[in-house]
């Protein structure tokens, strides 16, 4: 038995309500959220951006927030290729492991998803940043989990209700 359907049936136990395929979700959402750390954290980490170590030889100390400000973009390009790359493998597994099939084209449930990713992960991203800015002791790798966890109910309400909702054609919807 997974650690997920443990916890489910656990939960079941005690009378509170699951909500359909969350467990397969937070499974899914788990393997992106290691991979969109673990992406973010080699590319973070490597820090091979020889702009940005220029730029800082050359403000030297005294300008470190111009500095710091150079340091967020690197910091945001690492979370968004993280981002992009977690993306591609969670809808792949949501679609075969976790959600009925919608019915819709493929382009429009990538689209949907999308959409969806874009909100939750504008939480994860805005939460991630204010992290990074404010507490400077949580190292930024576990910003971006926090940032993550922050962001799993709106993506998980976005894809279970919009995204992999069945698909109604135009037509039943006249004869309602």
């Amino acid at each position: 038995m997974s650690y997920f359907s443990a916890a489910v049936e656990r939960m079941e136990r005690l009378g509170l309500p699951i909500p359909k395929g969350l467990h397969k979700f937070l499974g899914v959402g788990l393997v992106g959220l290691v991979t969109h750390t673990t992406v973010f954290t080699l590319l973070y980490k490597t820090n091979t951006d020889p702009a940005v170590d220029w730029l800082h030889g050359q403000l030297g100390d005294g300008k470190l927030f111009i500095w710091a400000r150079a340091q967020m973009v690197q910091h945001s390009w690492a979370w968004l290729i993280g981002l992009i790359v977690a993306t591609s493998i969670t809808w792949t597994l949501n679609r075969k492991l976790t959600f009925a099939k919608t019915g819709r084209r493929l382009h429009e449930e990538v689209f949907r998803y999308a959409v969806v990713t874009i909100a939750s992960q504008t939480v994860a991203f805005l939460v991630f940043h204010g992290l990074v800015e404010l507490a400077h002791a949580i190292p930024a790798p576990i910003d971006v989990v926090i940032g993550a966890a922050a962001a799993t109910v709106i993506s998980y309400a976005g894809q279970r209700f919009f995204t992999f909702a069945p698909h109604v054609e135009k037509a039943e919807i006249a004869h309602k």
